[in-house]
């Protein structure tokens, strides 16, 4: 079980990785034949950079989601963290201050 853990927390994560810079590979590999005007930059050097560029930053915020679908430990880790952190009660009763 923990096996399948690792393998498929490494393989989603490169599936991810990959995804997400692909966009900026294609981008690198296709400049230099794209045609630029300084004055007047097209779209491929605007809006695509800009896309490719915020797709890469998708690797980071992908990883949260992959470990916690994937890790037990982490997910178990994540519900300790959250129930410590949202408990606005206390089991304890505080003498005097009981609300009937």
């Amino acid at each position: 079980n923990l096996r399948w853990q690792g393998i498929m927390t490494v393989v989603l994560t490169a599936t991810v990785n990959t995804i997400a810079l692909l966009p900026l590979a294609v981008y690198f590999i296709a400049e230099p034949f794209i045609a630029k005007d300084p004055s007047v930059p097209g779209p491929f050097y605007k809006e695509f950079y800009r896309f490719s560029g915020a797709v890469g930053y998708l690797n980071v915020l992908a990883n949260f989601f992959v470990y916690s679908l994937t890790v037990t430990s982490f997910r178990n880790f994540l519900e300790t963290k959250f129930r410590q952190a949202f408990s606005f009660q206390s089991n304890k009763v505080i003498k005097g201050n009981s609300f009937k």
